[in-house]
């Protein structure tokens, strides 16, 4: 019997849990363009941080037919913390957080959404595998207020801040729940579409200058 969508994803999620934390901070092409972060393959070489191995966990998923995107959840002082992935299965919503190895459920054993921890439920965390490692370190850094949680890193820098207010603005609060397509997790097709939005600046300002 071929196994169930929740079942390939717990397998994927525990197996990017197992990559070596070799380092932290692989990156497309460093040190130009680090901030586009890591491929699947330097994290499969070196692990990476939190973001690295969401990213991984997203392009397994998408390969297998799974749509998945990143969570982000944020500190009870307000900055934006820790990523996880939420996977779209056939009839329910789970997140998984392939760094510390665990899966979040409500008080119940029910899969939890992104939108319910927006709306303030507290995740129970069960452990990917048998090994008493899977979970958060009782330490400060994993005071998560739930309820600001979304689905982009918006406070990293004043830039991100400013077009958050913005685009919440013109979403009306929409921005929040904003699904970023797995095309994206390439940092490849990030850099495409960066030096195209670069072109088309540049063309439109040598336009505007030649009238």
């Amino acid at each position: 019997m071929p196994p169930s969508q929740k079942e390939l994803l717990l397998d994927v999620a525990s197996r990017c849990y197992r990559v070596p934390a070799i380092r932290t901070d692989a990156s497309f092409c460093p040190p130009l363009f680090a901030l586009l972060g890591a491929t699947p393959s330097a994290v499969l070489r070196f692990g990476d941080c939190c973001s690295g191995r969401a990213r991984l966990l997203i392009l397994a998923l998408h390969e297998l037919g799974i749509r998945a995107y990143q969570i982000t959840l944020y500190h009870r002082v307000g900055h934006a913390q820790h990523c996880l992935v939420e996977a779209c299965l056939d009839n329910r919503r789970i997140i998984v957080d392939p760094t510390y190895g665990v899966f979040y459920e409500g008080p119940n054993g029910e899969p939890v959404s992104l939108k319910e921890l927006q709306r303030g439920i507290a995740p129970r965390y069960v452990p990917l595998l048998d090994d008493p490692v899977c979970g958060y370190p009782a330490n400060d850094y994993f005071d998560f207020d739930f309820r600001l949680s979304k689905t982009a890193n918006w406070t990293k820098s004043p830039v991100r801040n400013f077009a958050y207010t913005l685009l919440h603005k013109m979403t009306d609060g929409g921005i929040d729940h904003l699904e970023v397509p797995a095309v994206l997790e390439w940092p490849q097709h990030l850099f495409i579409a960066l030096a195209l939005l670069c072109a088309m600046a540049v063309n439109g300002t040598v336009m505007l200058a030649s009238f």
